[in-house]
Order: structure tokens, then C-alpha cells, then sequence
């Protein structure tokens, strides 16, 4: 898939353009669907099919995506919280997101406020 690259848009749509097939993208988000800020990181998660990506934006999620079906929804989403100063749970926004080098399920996302969340995104189906 060396031909295919990925990104996320300042109005929140997760795009994917093929450059053997001109310049405007293959697939893209639905705007519905896709984040309500700016994408502030966009990165292809290591999968047997090699079609399954992720984004995140400063309105607080982590959208998984499946390239095959992007039109038709997200696959996952994860809401990003941290505690304030208070102790309570608020939702803050992403600005990075790295996935763990033993699986992809685990992730260390860098928030807005400057701190790093580590956050475990649960397999759907046992292994």
C-alpha cells in the first residue's frame, strides 16, 4: 500500500487519496461521522488487512476507521477524558496519538492540556 496515504482535515473528515488514481481522494468520512474539529493526527494501525487507521482531533476523540468502508461509519470510537483539577472526569481534546510496539490495541495519546493518556482500545473478539 506504498501508493495510498491518509489524513485528516481541519474541518474533522478523514480522507484517503490513491495516487495512482488521479488527485482527488478515493474515500473520505462522512461529515456526520467524522470528528466536529480539526484532525490533529492521523495514523495507520499495524493490521493483518492493512486497511484500518485512526484519528484524532481536539473535540475529545479517537475515531477508528476501516478505509473499505469509510462512507458507512467508523468502526470505533474512543471519547478521550482526563481529571481536572477538581478530580473530575472532563473530556479533553487529542493533539497525538502513538500506538504501543507489542499491539494495537494500546495507545499513548498526548492531550491539548500537555499531558499523556495511555488508553486501551479492547478487541472485539477474543484471541
Amino acid at each position: 500500500m506504498t501508493d495510498i496515504i491518509g489524513g485528516g482535515c481541519a474541518n474533522g473528515i478523514v480522507g484517503i487519496w490513491d495516487y495512482r488514481k488521479g488527485k482527488e481522494p478515493v474515500a473520505l468520512t462522512h461529515v456526520e461521522k467524522s470528528h466536529h474539529d480539526p484532525v490533529t493526527h492521523f495514523q495507520w494501525q499495524m493490521t493483518k488487512t492493512g486497511f484500518e487507521c485512526v484519528s484524532v482531533s481536539t473535540d475529545g476523540y479517537a475515531h477508528f476507521w476501516d478505509t473499505r468502508k469509510m462512507k458507512e461509519d467508523r468502526v470505533e470510537s474512543l471519547q478521550i477524558t482526563d481529571f481536572n483539577s477538581e478530580g473530575k472526569e472532563v473530556q479533553v481534546g487529542a493533539t497525538t496519538l502513538e500506538n504501543s510496539p507489542e499491539t494495537t490495541s494500546k495507545f499513548v495519546i498526548g492531550t491539548e492540556q500537555g499531558t499523556i493518556i495511555i488508553a486501551n482500545k479492547k478487541l472485539k473478539k477474543p484471541v
